[in-house]
């Protein structure tokens, strides 16, 4: 009904909470303009933000970004646009099958696990 209010259990709180801190996370991490950032910095910010409350939190909710995809791990790099990662990846993609056909040599055939004979 209009005019009640409905209590707001802990858990909805603290899931409130994490997004706000979640902001500005991202807001830190993107003041500087950076593409990417070391493992170590992202780990930083998120326990000097308030998003984890130690460095073992802090690994946990860095993997679980790059699971959603909002962020992309590899090696000791965090790469905060990766969707423009994807792209680049596809756009050297499209270049090799380019050059190839430009100069006419077959594609190297790609063999799967279940053809070669054991």
């Amino acid at each position: 009904m209009v005019g009640e209010a409905k209590a707001i259990s802990l858990a909805e709180v603290k899931r409130l909470m994490r997004l706000v801190n979640m902001e500005a996370l991202k807001m830190r991490l993107g003041v500087d303009g950076k593409e990417v950032i070391s493992y170590c910095e992202l780990l930083e910010a998120c326990e000097s933000i308030g998003v984890a409350r130690s460095f073992e939190e802090a690994a946990a909710f860095a993997w679980i970004l790059d699971e959603a995809g909002v962020i992309l791990l590899f090696r000791d790099k965090v790469y905060l646009h990766p969707d423009k990662v994807v792209y680049l990846v596809r756009k050297a993609e499209c270049l090799y099958v380019q050059v190839y056909l430009i100069i006419s040599i077959p594609l190297p055939r790609v063999f799967h696990l279940s053809q070669v004979a054991l």
